[in-house]
């Protein structure tokens, strides 16, 4: 997503990319806190509790029920009689973006002396390994098949033909084919 702003004459003057993290970094982020040895981690937070008449509550922690991914250990362990919904929403979005900022940073880091490539080079991972395979390893060498028989066999794989389960012609029934079979 990109978002422009403009100056006083209606011309852009800033630009900010917005990107999903998830698209490179394909893990639960405190699993990516865990794998690239991030000091804070992710707090929990009770998603399920939160609804639109409950956003000025002040009372006791909700239940266990309304979190996700907790043991009941850590749930004693947070439980308070003052818990504050607002408050612990804003420290638990500040912990999200601070974790987050610093896998990235880290990722970024190690994806730049492991590969000298920016993570922010590509939209996705597919793209990141695109771009490493076209830079270290395709040499623009297009490889020449000369024997028929290899070119066929290639495009046979390549082009196999139709994947997709259809059966058009009611219940329980298979289609039947018409037509000659190519040898």
């Amino acid at each position: 997503m990109t978002i422009t702003k403009l100056d006083n004459l209606g011309k852009p003057s800033h630009k900010l990319i917005i990107r999903d993290s998830y698209a490179i970094l394909t893990e639960k982020l405190s699993k990516l806190c865990e794998s690239f040895g991030i000091t804070e981690q992710k707090s929990v937070f009770p998603h399920n509790f939160v609804n639109t008449n409950n956003l000025s509550y002040i009372g006791k922690t909700p239940d266990f029920s309304y979190y996700s991914d907790i043991d009941i250990n850590t749930y004693f362990y947070l439980k308070k009689q003052d818990w504050c919904l607002k408050e612990e929403c804003i420290k638990y979005l500040k912990l999200d973006l601070i974790t987050l900022y610093k896998v990235i940073i880290t990722a970024n880091k190690r994806s730049h002396s492991d590969f000298k490539i920016d993570i922010t080079d590509g939209l996705t991972i597919s793209s990141l390994a695109m771009k490493l395979f076209l830079r270290d390893h395709y040499k623009n060498n297009i490889p020449y098949i000369v024997d028929k028989r290899i070119y066929y066999d290639i495009k046979q794989a390549y082009f196999g033909g139709k994947t997709e389960v259809l059966n058009p012609f009611g219940e329980n029934r298979l289609p039947t084919f018409k037509g000659k079979v190519k040898k």
